[in-house]
């Protein structure tokens, strides 16, 4: 081997070496979510699509008996004082960064979770979301207590995926917000988990402009998509626009029921149980369970 190829061979990992001793790797500042002190081993996660209408008229009593997580628009609804739940998730963007479309819903249920909560209530965000308009709001309501989550991807060097989650040092990825609460449940260290009102129905409800190729949404809820929406749902055509195009679309939705097989493997590793009790659902992911 001549000089040259040597010199090739060599320097790299010499490079390497100086650049690792010069200028050492350093993990990323963390903030793990605190644990919380459960009022039993029972979470019900409620979901806002339109089959938690059919689960309320037959279980209604067992949710509102049972430690329950709402999400996003739920406070705008008359079942929020009823359920008082203990738990309330806000994961997307848009609750701490609103576009100027979004910035009068948000704010509209962000006042609703100020005014209408009585009772002590836990309210989870992302660690991005530190000092938004939201939390310094919800400071004005003694009831509240705002917990963050890490929202970091990076897995530490030396730890499984799973370890990662469980110690919050990174999040699990969360395509919607039901994703992010079924992680927390089992983070927080419930040993049974319900998920009602999860339809996850968002294909079949999706409409093509075949004229224009514009795509759009029926977007169903169990509470009228009008009063939450206002005057960016169209009323007329019963539907509201989407921006992304159809691929992304499909393929985000995949990326969502994909993550509830990644949770349950996450779910099979603590030695816990995930139930899907929706009386309606595209979540295959998780044993079908009535509530009881």
């Amino acid at each position: 081997m001549n000089l040259k190829k040597i010199i090739q061979l060599l320097i790299p990992p010499i490079y390497y070496k100086v650049k690792r001793r010069l200028f050492p790797k350093t993990e990323p500042e963390r903030h793990p979510m605190p644990e919380i002190e459960r009022n039993g081993d029972k979470m019900i996660i409620i979901g806002n699509g339109p089959s938690l209408t059919k689960t309320m008229e037959l279980y209604g009593d067992v949710v509102c008996e049972t430690p329950c997580m709402m999400v996003n628009f739920a406070a705008n609804t008359e079942l929020y004082e009823r359920i008082r739940p203990s738990i309330y998730l806000l994961v997307d963007p848009a609750w701490y960064n609103p576009t100027e479309q979004l910035k009068i819903v948000v704010k509209s249920c962000i006042d609703a979770i100020c005014e209408k909560t009585t009772w002590q209530m836990k309210i989870v965000m992302p660690h991005c979301a530190i000092g938004c308009f939201a939390t310094e709001k919800f400071k004005e309501n003694s009831n509240l207590e705002v917990l963050y989550y890490e929202d970091g991807w990076q897995i530490p060097e030396g730890k499984t995926q799973y370890e990662a989650w469980d110690k919050n040092l990174v999040t699990p990825p969360g395509q919607t917000v039901l994703n992010t609460a079924v992680w927390l449940s089992v983070y927080w260290g419930y040993k049974e988990t319900y998920i009602i009102g999860a339809d996850t129905s968002w294909h079949a409800e999706l409409i093509m402009d075949q004229e224009t190729n514009e795509l759009y949404t029926i977007d169903t809820h169990f509470y009228d998509n009008k009063a939450v929406y206002g005057e960016l749902y169209d009323e007329k055509q019963n539907r509201r626009p989407i921006k992304t195009k159809l691929h992304e679309e499909l393929f985000a939705e995949a990326t969502a029921l994909q993550g509830y097989w990644e949770l349950r493997e996450y779910v099979n590793w603590k030695g816990v149980k995930v139930y899907n009790a929706s009386e309606y659902s595209w979540i295959d992911a998780f044993e079908r369970r009535k509530l009881s």
